[in-house]
């Protein structure tokens, strides 16, 4: 079997921006998503819809759209979370690129308010904003988290407390990422798996003179179901975290000591969380090592040494 690639997708002239939608049967809602792009006022894109082997229906309703800055493309075998958002990030020809969950819509002038920003201020690596979070029947559960209440542009430190989730929520499906710099730090993100916005932001945050901009508006929404990655994957996201937390401490942080502090308090949580959840299934064996690697981290932590304890007590 080969790939499967229709519509006039690849277009002649380089489009301004790039957005990846990578699905696996939810065809319906992926219908959704893609009008939201099409009806974006912002209207010079490529849009790459990235079937990871679905069932027919994702193919009937792609083909259910004539519009040639659509790109279908569907794998002759499922690639996986990573493989296939991989594949569209490294075929991608826009000068700015987003991610789109294939369950998320944008409102209609998501792409336009991040290229006024990128236009009016050189040097930026991203620009995010606020989402709202919807149930399966559209009614809005949430907004996310607070960051300010005006355009703020973040840059050193305190763009490293964003990465790390220290306050707001930099969600990557509400940001539009200068595709040069994300492409650049793909290879080194990816390896978390279905954190790989959390290992990026980090990576971002971790560029000299970085900057990134933020609007104090909602203009994307997330969907919030049981069949979500991050929901389904609960002990999956914790391990990739936790494997963040080490590596990003022992390759980048440790020899940083203006940074350093700032790592330590977050990156020793998650590893806790982690080895928590290792707790809570039995997994004695696996959690007392994801203990020790966080006091590896944070010696002083006087529960961290009493979970390990008690660990040992019922190994035994």
């Amino acid at each position: 079997m080969s790939l499967t690639i229709f519509q006039d997708s690849i277009l002649a002239i380089k489009p301004k921006v790039t957005i990846i939608i990578p699905t696996f049967n939810r065809p319906w809602q992926l219908k959704r998503a893609i009008q939201s792009v099409l009806s974006q006022s912002f209207v010079d894109f490529e849009l790459l819809v990235l079937d990871d082997c679905s069932g027919d229906e994702t193919r009937l309703v792609v083909s259910g759209f004539s519009d040639e800055r659509i790109a279908y493309i569907r794998h002759p075998s499922n690639l996986g979370f990573s493989g296939n958002w991989t594949y569209g990030v490294k075929i991608a020809k826009g000068e700015f690129i987003s991610i789109l969950g294939d369950d998320d819509y944008y409102k209609p002038d998501f792409i336009m308010n991040r290229i006024n920003i990128f236009n009016m201020h050189s040097g930026i690596a991203a620009v995010t904003g606020d989402f709202d979070c919807h149930d399966v029947d559209g009614i809005n559960i949430r907004r996310s988290k607070f960051i300010s209440s005006n355009e703020e542009f973040f840059s050193d430190e305190n763009l490293i407390d964003l990465a790390l989730g220290s306050f707001g929520e930099w969600f990557n499906g509400a940001t539009l990422y200068n595709a040069s710099i994300y492409k650049s730090l793909w290879d080194s993100s990816i390896f978390a798996g279905t954190a790989v916005d959390l290992a990026m932001h980090i990576n971002i945050s971790l560029m000299p003179n970085a900057r990134i901009a933020y609007i104090p508006f909602s203009d994307m929404v997330l969907s919030v179901h049981e069949n979500q990655i991050s929901i389904k994957s609960g002990m999956l996201m914790a391990e990739n975290i936790a494997l963040i937390s080490v590596k990003f401490w022992h390759l980048n942080v440790k020899k940083n000591s203006k940074i350093r502090s700032r790592f330590k308090m977050k990156l020793s949580k998650n590893l806790n969380h982690y080895g928590r959840v290792l707790w809570d299934q039995c997994l004695y064996q696996q959690s007392s090592g994801v203990f020790m690697s966080e006091l590896s981290i944070n010696p002083y932590n006087l529960k961290t040494w009493l979970r390990l304890i008690r660990v040992f007590i019922t190994k035994k």
